[in-house]
């Protein structure tokens, strides 16, 4: 669970120090009883605005909203479309959620066979990297452009 905020406040944000000192942050909240649960709990100051969805935090007018509550995960893919905004997660209380895939009933193979990927996909890495690179970051570095022969030889562009 994190805090979507605009960039410039994220250092508001990223410890439970600071959230907790803040006198009383508008937080918008989407109508989910497990998400509201847990921030009254870990922000009992706060003033809460339910939302019908993120996009109406995005568009709001600047100081409508502190922050959104959200996923980290669903919450990084917002800041993709709106990058003026940052996810941040209160340091020490990184706090997981469980996650869960819908199936038709009686799909015993599909099952089978999602829950066999999950576990190849754990086993192997390739889960833990890809929460390292698309929600905290990291090896996401600028890539130098290739050589061309147009920028690095005749010049003619930047």
């Amino acid at each position: 669970l994190a805090f979507v905020v605009r960039d410039y406040e994220r250092n508001l944000f990223n410890s439970r120090d600071k959230v907790q000192a803040l006198e009383r942050p508008r937080i918008a909240i989407m109508d989910i009883p497990f998400f509201i649960d847990a921030l009254q709990r870990y922000l009992p100051n706060a003033e809460f605005k339910i939302v019908e969805s993120p996009r109406q935090f995005f568009r709001a007018d600047e100081g409508e909203y502190d922050a959104l509550f959200f996923t980290a995960e669903a919450g990084s893919g917002w800041t993709l479309v709106y990058p003026r905004f940052s996810v941040a997660i209160p340091k020490p209380d990184v706090v997981s959620t469980p996650l869960a895939y819908a199936m038709p009933r009686g799909a015993h193979d599909l099952v089978d066979f999602v829950d066999t990927l999950i576990t190849l996909k754990r086993k192997s890495g390739a889960i833990d990297r890809a929460y390292r690179y698309w929600i905290l970051g990291k090896g996401a570095e600028p890539k130098e452009p290739r050589w061309s022969v147009i920028r690095d030889v005749l010049w003619w562009v930047d």
